[in-house]
């Protein structure tokens, strides 16, 4: 996409603009705290605790899942380069 494209797209109304891998990474790092919250509620064998833990790791999955799949204004350049890679 030229500079001028991109220009253009951004004139639009497009709402806020926000950086995706960071969402992604977020939910990466609370998914990670919710399987060390689940580790420890085995270690404690807190059942309900486990069953909670094991829900927050789905949901923040599943959130990162769609940021993935969220539909984009302008790609990132090389985006798709580096997921060959």
């Amino acid at each position: 996409m030229s500079r001028d494209e991109v220009l253009d797209v951004l004139e639009k109304p497009h709402g806020d603009l926000v950086d995706r891998d960071k969402i992604i990474q977020d939910y990466r790092d609370r998914m990670n705290k919710a399987i060390e919250w689940k580790a420890k509620a085995r270690a404690d064998e807190d059942h309900e605790g486990i069953i909670r833990a094991e829900q927050a790791e789905v949901t923040f999955f599943e959130c990162g899942l769609m940021m993935m799949k969220a539909p984009v204004i302008v790609e990132a350049n090389d985006r798709d380069k580096e997921e060959e890679e």
